[in-house]
């Protein structure tokens, strides 16, 4: 009988800079997988953009933790 193929899952966790223009700074890596993951995970988020906190209708700097989960078969 054939063994299943090893799976592997599990959640890089970053905290980031959400900048006014909605592009990302990635501040510090909260819980690591390695395995070349974190990397990804800190690639992933640099590409995305997000709408822009606001504050009395002005946008703003807003920190915010970002989970990035993987599920590898």
């Amino acid at each position: 009988m054939p063994r299943p193929a090893p799976t592997f899952q599990g959640t890089v966790v970053l905290e980031a800079l959400v900048r006014k223009d909605g592009k990302v700074d990635v501040v510090h890596l909260l819980r690591s997988l390695r395995f070349g993951l974190d990397q990804s995970a800190i690639e992933a988020l640099r590409r995305w953009r997000f709408r822009p906190g606001t504050k009395n209708g002005m946008p703003v700097d807003v920190t915010v933790n970002v989970e990035v989960t993987f599920n590898i078969r």
